[in-house]
């Protein structure tokens, strides 16, 4: 009768995992999503986040693995009290805190974030060890690995609910609200469970499981084998956005296959993972091929090829982590050293790469690692007739994806590493390109910041003297008279800065330190030649905007939204109330929306009619004989008589429908203003 009764509740179990995974993963982004308005959108600033929440899985694995010397009653007890706790501080809100100091994201951003989903991340994430070990338990319940399975399905469903079901819909606050009444069911399910096991003892006291001692080879290989996935699904998404195909929600791709690696690799049924384990000693070497080939040249199959190669590697690895668990007496130990391999990988790839490395060498770095530990016991039978060792395969396998990834691409890497035309920063890998035209173009991943002809002043790419960003500096004198005052957020190459004219005060605002380097340094001369005495506020832009009086520009410029990351703190209705505030009533406000993935322009006119402005657009075309790029620049204005000169001439054009919905801090959303074609 026990046994009856402990099979038919797996479902509850399996339930209450899904339930406190789907929570987690859905609660990560939600919280990035409400730093906004402090952050931006780096990848780094998600790669922060992700090392955060990995830290948090440690350090509740380690609770879980610590209560294990309890009784199931006691177990029980302690950890529906600490839910219940950490519900204290629900709903969850950004906890207030100054901004970073410059250069200091890298520990400020983890901080934040700690402040913030600390106390319920910690509680929530014990979760899959727990209630697995509970199960355990019970007479008759076999096998509780399988059930981290579902775990990760549950994980997997949170991450693609939330950009594609919970963000478009629903603000902010309604989400806390949410997850909170998601986590009160959690609450309820977790003691639900307790009180199924509440006659169960701990299944480290099962007679007929005895303890065995775990050897420290078979621990630190928990740890290599967890690591390596872990770093190589955060560098996939730098390397994709750096290098490949950078587009909006890319990030959910190289985490969501992460956890779907560990539903393949922990499936009760183990035909699938066996398929993987035995295809990817060819499939991962030759997608390791094409994913560092030259960008031009592969483009979408490279993007293609290293998704691939982190799903495919990643059940292998995990596949062989499965193979090496231990009886479930030593569950909690196994996930807590699982859980910190994570750890490791991630702090191998978000901390410490990019204060040691000038581009994403921890990609290719955890490739080889992962080509080193790939499982290859489907092919011992093939080994064994041919007389070859596994060792010598081995080697061999990551000897020649060294080789190859050299001549594809690595060996360009290392030339640019060599000139030292490079440079990481915690916002991006910023590259410097001088091909045999006499340009000079500044790179940063897909994006180009900048470019400048043999030293010229003549504005280029984007910002040419037909399009909108030129014809408004242009007429600046004419507008606001001889003494305008003219803010730019976004510094780039400093190519607006020859638009200045005599008795003009310009302040630019950056919000890395890397890019003014470059325009200061000789590298590129708009500035020193153009602007030299002119102030450049380094900061997130909005945050210093609102620092400084009412009324110090007669036209700001804002230029941050040509990326796939685009800061969505800087266009919502509070932004453009900061704006407005800093301009002179009759002021002129110049965005530039030249953007691959997003269509802006609804967004910007719903903008534009809750605040009472007046907007037009003028899009320029590609002029290659004056090295001006294809653009897009939008003119509001409160004052009828300022835009009525600029719309007088020809080009400028209503900007149409706007949104259904406006942007505020508290609702935004690129879902519904992603373009069909996202790639070119």
């Amino acid at each position: 009768m026990a046994e009856a009764g402990s099979a038919s509740r797996r479902w509850l179990f399996t339930l209450t995992i899904l339930v406190g995974s789907f929570l987690l993963f859905m609660v990560q982004p939600m919280v990035a999503r409400m730093a906004l308005p402090r952050l931006g959108g780096a990848p780094n600033v998600w790669n922060s986040a992700m090392l955060v929440y990995q830290a948090l899985l440690l350090a509740g694995y380690a609770y879980a693995h610590f209560i294990g010397r309890f009784t199931i009653r006691r177990q029980a007890i302690v950890h529906v009290t600490l839910l219940v706790l950490a519900g204290l501080t629900l709903p969850l809100a950004l906890t207030t805190a100054g901004a970073a100091s410059p250069g200091w994201e890298v520990v400020w951003v983890p901080w934040l974030f700690l402040l913030t989903v600390g106390p319920v991340f910690f509680a929530v994430s014990a979760q899959a060890p727990l209630m697995q070990s509970w199960y355990a338990a019970g007479d008759g319940a076999g096998d509780p690995y399988p059930l981290y399975a579902a775990s990760n399905l549950g994980s997997f469903g949170g991450l693609l609910a939330y950009p594609l079901l919970v963000e478009p819909i629903l603000p902010l606050g309604e989400q806390s609200q949410l997850w909170a009444v998601g986590y009160g069911a959690l609450v309820l399910l977790v003691a639900s469970v307790a009180l199924a096991r509440r006659k169960a003892v701990a299944v480290t006291h099962v007679a007929e499981e005895p303890r065995t001692a775990i050897k420290g080879s078979t621990i630190a290989f928990w740890l290599i084998l967890s690591a390596v996935p872990s770093g190589l699904m955060l560098s996939t998404t730098t390397f994709l956005t750096t290098d490949i195909m950078a587009m909006p929600l890319l990030w959910v791709i190289p985490l969501g296959l992460y956890l779907l690696s560990f539903s393949i690799a922990f499936a009760e049924n183990r035909t699938l993972a066996r398929l993987f384990v035995l295809a990817a000693p060819v499939l991962v070497p030759l997608c390791a091929a094409l994913s560092i080939g030259e960008k031009a040249d592969l483009g979408v199959t490279a993007g293609i090829a290293t998704i691939a190669l982190l799903f495919i590697g990643a059940v292998a690895l995990h596949s062989r982590l499965y193979s090496l668990r231990p009886p479930a007496s030593e569950l909690t130990r196994f996930y807590l050293f699982m859980s910190l391999g994570g750890v490791i990988g991630g702090a191998f790839t978000a901390l410490f790469a990019p204060l040691l490395f000038d581009w994403t060498w921890e990609h290719p770095i955890l490739i080889l690692a992962l080509v080193a530990l790939l499982p290859l016991e489907g092919w011992k039978p093939l080994f064994e007739r041919i007389q070859i060792r596994q060792a010598f395969i081995r080697t061999g396998l990551v000897v020649a994806v060294f080789g190859v990834m050299m001549v594809t691409g690595l060996t360009t890497q290392i030339a640019l590493s060599t000139v030292g035309d490079r440079t990481r920063s915690y916002f991006g890998i910023y590259t410097v390109a001088e091909p045999e035209d006499g340009t000079r173009w500044l790179i940063h991943g897909t994006t180009t910041h900048g470019m400048q002809v043999d030293g010229s002043t003549q504005p280029t790419t984007y910002y040419g003297r037909n399009s909108g960003v030129g014809r408004v500096l242009t007429r600046a004198p004419e507008l606001f008279g001889d003494d305008a005052r003219i803010g730019v957020v976004g510094l780039g190459v400093g190519t607006l800065a020859c638009y200045r004219q005599p008795g003009q005060q310009w302040t630019y605002f950056e919000i890395d330190p890397a890019v003014l380097d470059y325009s200061t340094r000789g590298q590129f001369t708009y500035l020193s030649e153009c602007t030299p005495d002119a102030r450049t506020i380094i900061g997130d832009a909005r945050l210093e905007l609102a620092a400084l009086p009412d009324g110090a520009f007669d036209v700001l410029v804002i230029d941050a939204f040509s990326s796939d990351s685009i800061p969505l703190h800087l266009l919502t209705r509070e932004a453009i109330a900061v704006y407005r505030r800093v301009m002179q009533p009759d002021g002129v406000l110049l965005i530039h929306i030249s953007n691959r993935f997003i269509q802006l322009q609804p967004v910007i006119e719903a903008l534009a009619r809750d605040a009472g402005l007046s907007a037009t657009i003028r899009n320029d075309m590609e002029d290659k004989s004056a090295r001006t790029f294809t653009s897009g620049w939008i003119a509001l204005s409160a004052d009828a008589s300022k835009f009525e000169r600029i719309t007088a001439q020809e080009g400028w054009e209503p900007l149409g429908e706007p949104a259904d919905r406006l942007w505020t801090d508290d609702y935004a959303s690129v879902l519904p203003h992603l373009k069909i074609k996202l790639v070119e």
